[in-house]
């Protein structure tokens, strides 16, 4: 044989180990990925259980914030409805003042007996007639 001729399947010879060298590796490299890749599965599902819980956890949290929005409202309803109830009957009790005290000063104009001079409020003066 010739020269030429052992060299060409020298050539042809690596190439063919190279080629089956490349193929088992990444036939190595796929077996790693897909090791990787199930412990990565198993991982997560080990993980579905934590993440079950903590969105329970978040679920129950919302659910008692809701809740406690939901009172504070109510409250917050029946302070304005009491501080409401509040001012009626300060406005209430202001016509009453009102019309007391237009009262005792129509009395004191219409009365012979009163001294016009006195400096003293109305309410001590009905205090003394009483």
């Amino acid at each position: 044989m010739e020269t030429s001729t052992w060299i060409w399947i020298i050539v042809v010879a690596v190439i063919l180990i190279a080629l089956i060298a490349a193929f088992m590796m990444r036939k190595k490299q796929e077996e790693s990925r897909r090791g990787e890749a199930q412990e990565l599965r198993e991982k997560a599902s080990g993980q579905s259980t934590e993440v079950r819980r903590s969105e329970t956890q978040a679920d129950e949290s919302g659910a008692h914030a809701r809740q406690a929005r939901a009172e504070a409202d109510r409250k917050s309803a029946q302070a304005e409805q009491l501080e409401s109830e509040a001012d009626e009957r300060q406005q209430t009790a202001a016509s009453h003042r009102s019309e007391r005290d237009e009262h005792h000063r129509r009395a004191d104009e219409i009365d012979p007996d009163t001294d016009d001079r006195d400096d003293t409020p109305d309410d001590s003066r009905a205090d003394r007639r009483t």
